[in-house]
C-alpha cells in the first residue's frame, strides 16, 4: 500500500522539477550579469561565517557576480551582489538584493560541477535545506534532500552546503541564480531574476571546527550518526559464519536447510505513533507490524489489539483510542480492552500522503487528508462516524488541542492555531529547520509546545516553543527523527517513535536521549539484492529509504529515495559496483537512479512505474515498466528500447545463465486507482522470456512478488500475502519447467528473494520487519595465497571474489599473516581481484566453482 511523506517543500519541487517548470528556459528577464575576477583573494585560514542572513562577516570575500537594479519582474527580488566561495568542507555563497525582498517562492541555484550540472532549490526566508537534481538533457531529475545545507534571510540570503554532495569538487561554477515566484508548475511560475555565470572561488580555508553549543547536545548509547555507508567500502567486515546468528523460526519442508536471522526482527516495524492515555499508558501503534502495544519506560511490551491498520491516532476522554489508516479511508476505533471495530470508511478520506488526524477541543474529530500537494482536505468526523468536509488548508502534518483549548495545526515548518469558528489559521511559530514529522507535535501542562522532524531523513530536532512563541532547539536526534511524539507528565520527557529505524526515545529538558526499545535499522525491507562485494541493498518501503545490510548483518541508512510501494522498487549491481533502483511510487515520477561506485545517487532515466530491474554480464540493463505494460533494456552505452511489449503489469524480473529472463505479471482482474494504487503489489503468473523475446507462460502463482534463480538454475520465488487468501507467506522453488513446491513458510509477508556468492538463501519479511539467511544449498571451498615475487606471504591483501552469471554478487576478504584466504562459494564461474596498496592489481578470470570442490589458488603479486 502506498504511504508517502513528503514535505511541501519536497512535493513542489520534486513536480517542478520533473515537470521541466525551473528550467532555465523559464520566463526570466534579460540582465546584464557581469562576472568578475576571483584570481587575487586574500582570506582567513578558518571560516568564520555564520548562515544567519547577516553580511557583515563576509567583507573579506570577493563579490563575484553583479546586477544592476530594476531588471526584475513579476515579484520582489531584484538581484544585487552575489559573494561565493568553497573553503576543505562547504560551498557557501551570500545573495544581496536592491531594495526590499518580497513576493517570492524560492532560490533557484544551477551548479555546474565538472561535466554535470545541478539544480539546488531552497527557501531562505523559511530557513530550509536544500534539494537538489541533476539536469540531464535539459530535464532536472530529482536526487532529495541535501544533508548538512542549510539557509537563512535577513538582510540578505545566505546558503551553505557540503562539497561531499559532489563527486569531484573542482571547477565549481555558478551557472545562474534565479528567484522564483508564482505557482510551481503552473502558467504563472517564473524567475523573478535572473544572474551568471561565475567561477566559485576555491579557497585555501578550513572549516570552523565544531564546538559544543548551549544547548545540551544528546548521546544516544546504542545508536550513532550515519556516515554515508559505502557499497564496497574498504573497511567491510568478513560474512557472518552459518550458525553463528540466531535461528529463524521458520519452516523449511526440504531436509538439510537451516534458517538464521540475518537482520531479526525489532519489537516494533514503523512505530510511527505514540499515544497517551488518560491514566498515563503510553501506547505504541507500529504501523507495519499492524500492533498497538502497552509500552513502559523500562522497555517491557505488552500487547493490546493485533490487526490494527493505520498510520495516525488520538485518544478520547474515556481512554478510546481511534486509529485513521489513510491509505484506504479507514478510521477504526479501539476501546481500552483492546476491542477494535469499524467506525467509518470513505474514499473522501483516502490518500497516499501523511495528513494530520487529532481530536478538536469540541469533542469531534478532525482529519486533515493531504492531496500530496501544498493543500489538504479538513473534514470533521463526530465520534459516532459521520463525516463533513469543511474547508481546504494548507498541507497539515499533525493536529493537537492543548490544555488550553486551542486546536493547534502543524503544517510542514509552521505551527498555528485554527479556528473552528471560521476555521483560519493564526501562526504561533516557525522553526527554523526541517521538515515536520507526522504527528509531531506536543504540549505540556505549562503551555510549551514541542515539534518533531526527520521522520524520514537520516537525523531529526525536537523543537520546544514557549507560550511566548519562542523557538529553541531541545535536540539532535541521530539516525532517523520522530514521529507521534507526545509530552510525559510524570517524567517531564518527550516521547516519539523513530519510524524508518525502529526505536522508541524519550528526550528530558536538558537534551539527553534514552533508548526505550531498540530498533533493527530498517523497517519493511522489501525487493532486495546483493553488491559485487557483499553488500546487500534493501529498499524500505514505507521508510522512503535504501537500507545496507554488511555481511556480518548490520543494517544502517544508505540512502534516502521514493521507495515507496506499489509497485515494488528492486535494486541489481553492475560488476563494477555500480547499482540501479527503480522508483514508481503514486504521486511521484517513475525512474531508475543510479549510485555509481563510491559515488553519489543521481537520477537515470525516466520509467512509467518502474519495478523489476535485472543486469546481464554484458551490462545490458532490464526494466520491467508496470505501467507501461513493458519490459525495457538499455544495452551499454545505447538508448532505451522496448524489448518486451503487451505484458500485463510486469514486476520483478530473474536472469538465468543462459540469459533467459524470468518475469513475475499480473494479477488477473486489478484495476488501476492512479492516486493511491496505480500498479500492483504482487502478480500471478511466472514468465520466460528467451534472449530473442520469445515469451512462455511458466507458472500461475498469486501472490507472487519477488524471484531470485538459484546456482543450480532453480528458481526462488517469495509469495505475499496481501491481496491473496493466505494466511502465511511462503517460498517456492520453481523448475525451470515450472513445476512448484513450498520450499519454507511462516513469513509473515515475504516481498524480498536474494542469494549471496555463498549460495545461501536471503528473504526479507516486509511485516515481520526481518530478513533471514537459509544455508544448505550447494557449495565448494575456494582457498588461496597471495605472496610477493619473492614467495613472501602478503598480508592485508584485498580479495574479492565475484561473478555476473546469472547476477551479479561477490564477496570481499582479506588475507591472514600467511597471506592465505579461504571462503565458500556456490558452483559458479568466479573472477578473483587482489588489491594492496604496495602491488599492482591482479586478476585471475573463468575459475569454475564446482559442488563439493576445493579449489586452491596461488596469487603472486607484482610492486
Amino acid at each position: 500500500m502506498p504511504k508517502l511523506t513528503q514535505s511541501l517543500l519536497t512535493v513542489m519541487i520534486v513536480a517542478s522539477l520533473l515537470a521541466g517548470c525551473q528550467t532555465i528556459s523559464t520566463t526570466a528577464p534579460d540582465g546584464s550579469a557581469t562576472p568578475e575576477s576571483s584570481s587575487t583573494i586574500t582570506s582567513p585560514m578558518v571560516t568564520n561565517v555564520t548562515i544567519d542572513g547577516d553580511p557583515s562577516d563576509w567583507e573579506s570575500y570577493v563579490v563575484i557576480l553583479t546586477d544592476p537594479a530594476g531588471d526584475h519582474v513579476h515579484g520582489g527580488f531584484d538581484l544585487a551582489d552575489v559573494r561565493g566561495f568553497a573553503n576543505d568542507e562547504f560551498l557557501y555563497l551570500l545573495i544581496e538584493n536592491h531594495g526590499t525582498r518580497e513576493d517570492y517562492v524560492q532560490l533557484d541555484i544551477e551548479l555546474q560541477v565538472g561535466d554535470r550540472r545541478f539544480l539546488i532549490t531552497f527557501r531562505p526566508e523559511q530557513g530550509t535545506t536544500g534539494n537538489i537534481a541533476e539536469i540531464i538533457t535539459s530535464a532536472p531529475e530529482f536526487i532529495g534532500e541535501i544533508e548538512g545545507s542549510s539557509s537563512a534571510a535577513a538582510q540578505a540570503v545566505e546558503f551553505k552546503m557540503p562539497l561531499s554532495t559532489f563527486e569531484t569538487h573542482e571547477n565549481i561554477v555558478l551557472a545562474d541564480i534565479r528567484p522564483m515566484n508564482g505557482e510551481c508548475c503552473e502558467a504563472d511560475w517564473h524567475a523573478v531574476d535572473q544572474l551568471g555565470p561565475a567561477n566559485i572561488p576555491m579557497l585555501d580555508e578550513v572549516e570552523t571546527p565544531v564546538v559544543a553549543e548551549s544547548t545540551p547536545q544528546p548521546t544516544q548509547s546504542s545508536t550513532t550518526a550515519p556516515t554515508h555507508p559505502q557499497v564496497c567500502a574498504p573497511d567491510m567486515p568478513p560474512p557472518a559464519p552459518v550458525g553463528s546468528l540466531d535461528p529463524a523460526d521458520i519452516i523449511i519442508n526440504e531436509p538439510g536447510y537451516t534458517a538464521e536471522w540475518f537482520v531479526a526482527p525489532g519489537a516494533f516495524n514503523m512505530p510511527q505513533e505514540i499515544l497517551l492515555t488518560p491514566d498515563g499508558q503510553i501506547l505504541v501503534l507500529a504501523v507495519r507490524s499492524h500492533t498497538l502495544s502497552s509500552l513502559s519506560l523500562d522497555g517491557s511490551i505488552s500487547l493490546l489489539a493485533e490487526n490494527v491498520w493505520g498510520y495516525l491516532g488520538d485518544v478520547d476522554d474515556q481512554g478510546n483510542i481511534y486509529i485513521q489508516m489513510h491509505p484506504n479511508g479507514m478510521t477504526t476505533k479501539i476501546t481500552p480492552q483492546g476491542y477494535a471495530s469499524k467506525l467509518l470508511q470513505t474514499p473522501d478520506l483516502q490518500t497516499a500522503c501523511d495528513s494530520g488526524f487529532g481530536f478538536g477541543p469540541d469533542g469531534n474529530l478532525y482529519f486533515a487528508v493531504s492531496r500530496c500537494t501544498s493543500l489538504s482536505d479538513l473534514y470533521q468526523i463526530t465520534p459516532n462516524g459521520q463525516h463533513t468536509y469543511i474547508t481546504q488548508v494548507p498541507q497539515i502534518q499533525a493536529l493537537r488541542t492543548d490544555g488550553q483549548g486551542r486546536f493547534l495545526a502543524a503544517t510542514w515548518d509552521h505551527v498555528y492555531e485554527l479556528s473552528l469558528d471560521d476555521f483560519s489559521l493564526d501562526q504561533i511559530a516557525r522553526i527554523p529547520e526541517g521538515t515536520i514529522s507526522p504527528g509531531g507535535l506536543a504540549v505540556d501542562d505549562a503551555g510549551n509546545l514541542y515539534v518533531s522532524t526527520g521522520a524520514r531523513s537520516s537525523s531529526g530536532k525536537i523543537y520546544q516553543i514557549s507560550s511566548q512563541g519562542e523557538t529553541t532547539l531541545l535536540a539532535r536526534i541521530s539516525n532517523n527523527g520522530v514521529s507521534g511524539i507526545e509530552w510525559l507528565p510524570e517524567t517531564n520527557q518527550i516521547i516519539g517513535g523513530q519510524l524508518r529505524h525502529g526505536s522508541v526515545l524519550a528526550v528530558s529538558m536538558d537534551g539527553s536521549i534514552q533508548e526505550i526499545v531498540s530498533g533493527s535499522g530498517i523497517i519493511t525491507p522489501i525487493g532486495i539484492g546483493f553488491s559485487p562485494c557483499g553488500d546487500l541493498l534493501a529498499p524500505n518501503d514505507d521508510g522512503g529509504m535504501m537500507a545496507i545490510v554488511d555481511p556480518s548483518g548490520n543494517a544502517s541508512w544508505f540512502m534516502d529515495y521514493t521507495s515507496f510501494i506499489p509497485p515494488l522498487p528492486f535494486v541489481a549491481s553492475t560488476k563494477d559496483g555500480t547499482f540501479y533502483a527503480s522508483e514508481g511510487a503514486p504521486g511521484f515520477p517513475g525512474k531508475i537512479v543510479m549510485v555509481p561506485f563510491a559515488g553519489y545517487k543521481m537520477g537515470f532515466l525516466n520509467a512509467e512505474y518502474p519495478s523489476g530491474l535485472a543486469v546481464h554480464p554484458n551490462g545490458t540493463l532490464f526494466i520491467a515498466e508496470t505501467g507501461a505494460g513493458i519490459i525495457s533494456r538499455i544495452p551499454p552505452n545505447e538508448m532505451k528500447e522496448v524489448f518486451v511489449e503487451g505484458l500485463h503489469f510486469p514486476q520483478a524480473l530473474a536472469l538465468d545463465d543462459q540469459a533467459n529472463l524470468y518475469a513475475i505479471t499480473g494479477p488477473q482482474g486489478f484495476v488501476p486507482d492512479p492516486s493511491v494504487n496505480p500498479a500492483p503489489i504482487f502478480g500471478d503468473t511466472i514468465i520466460r522470456i528467451s534472449p530473442n523475446g520469445d515469451m512462455t507462460t511458466i507458472a500461475y502463482l498469486p501472490g507472487a512478488s519477488a524471484l531470485a534463480i538459484s546456482p543450480g538454475d532453480d528458481i526462488f520465488i517469495a509469495v505475499s500475502t496481501l491481496g491473496s487468501p493466505r494466511t502465511v507467506s511462503n517460498v517456492i522453488r520453481m523448475t525451470p519447467s515450472g513445476s512448484q513446491s513450498v520450499f519454507a513458510t511462516g513469513f509473515q509477508d515475504a516481498m524480498g528473494v536474494a542469494f549471496d556468492l555463498a549460495g545461501n538463501l536471503y528473504v526479507s519479511d516486509e511485516s515481520h520487519n526481518s530478513i533471514v539467511r537459509i544455508a544448505g544449498f550447494p557449495q565448494g571451498i575456494l582457498s588461496g595465497t597471495v605472496t610477493d615475487a619473492a614467495g613472501a606471504p602478503v598480508e592485508g591483501a584485498r580479495v574479492q571474489i565475484v561473478a555476473d552469471t546469472p547476477i551479479v554478487v561477490g564477496q570481499v576478504i582479506h588475507t591472514d599473516a600467511q597471506g592465505a584466504f579461504t571462503l565458500l562459494a556456490a558452483p559458479r564461474t568466479y573472477r578473483v581481484i587482489v588489491t594492496h596498496a604496495d602491488f599492482v592489481e591482479t586478476i585471475l578470470e573463468d575459475l569454475i566453482m564446482a559442488a563439493g570442490e576445493d579449489l586452491t589458488i596461488e596469487i603472486t603479486l607484482t610492486p
